[in-house]
């Protein structure tokens, strides 16, 4: 008879946790922050984490892959990443793998498909927010759409929801979309 494998131990904590960030320009970005430090004082209150490194890297792409390598290199063993990029952080997120750390995106998606995604439905959630606009006006009118940083992967699915709602009301004139 085959021996059995032993049975996987449990990590032991403390943890150090790694979180990056894009921009930090606006009053829910900043709770974030707030909201992930004052959840980590309750888990370090429990002994479960040590450290949090945060950095924000602004609308730079590659400020954030170089800062996510910084994160590896001080030795996290969680990753979470409010990410700049669908797609161009998908290789530093394998590194980060690769060197047995625990990669969650959060907010936004990745490409990756070694990254766990904790993310909202964007477009789902824009397209009630603008059906609503477009019942409080009653179906017709001028509409000014302002939209968050061109390029992110929330804004790119919170516009494809703007463009269907629009699309699908013909009496609502969008005059404007801005970044």
């Amino acid at each position: 008879e085959p021996a059995e494998a032993p049975a996987e131990e449990p990590v032991a904590g403390p943890f150090t946790v790694g979180f990056s960030n894009g921009l930090i320009t606006h009053s829910w970005r900043t709770q974030m922050t707030a909201d992930l430090v004052q959840e980590f004082e309750f888990y370090k209150g429990q002994g479960l984490v040590d450290e949090l490194l945060i950095q924000h890297a602004g609308f730079d792409v590659d400020l954030q892959i170089s800062q996510i390598r910084n994160l590896i290199n001080s030795g996290v063993d969680l990753l979470l990443i409010n990410p700049n990029s669908l797609s161009a952080l998908d290789p530093v997120i394998e590194e980060a793998v690769d060197a047995g750390i625990l990669v969650f995106a959060i907010d936004q998606p990745v490409t990756s498909e070694v990254a766990y995604q904790i993310i909202p439905d964007q477009v789902e959630w824009m397209t009630k927010l603008a059906e609503y606009v477009v019942d409080r006006l009653g179906g017709e009118g001028d509409v000014v759409y302002m939209s968050g940083y061109d390029g992110s992967p929330a804004n790119t699915d919170r516009d494809i929801a703007v463009d269907q709602v629009v699309a699908a009301n013909p009496d609502i004139n969008l005059l404007t979309k801005v970044n």
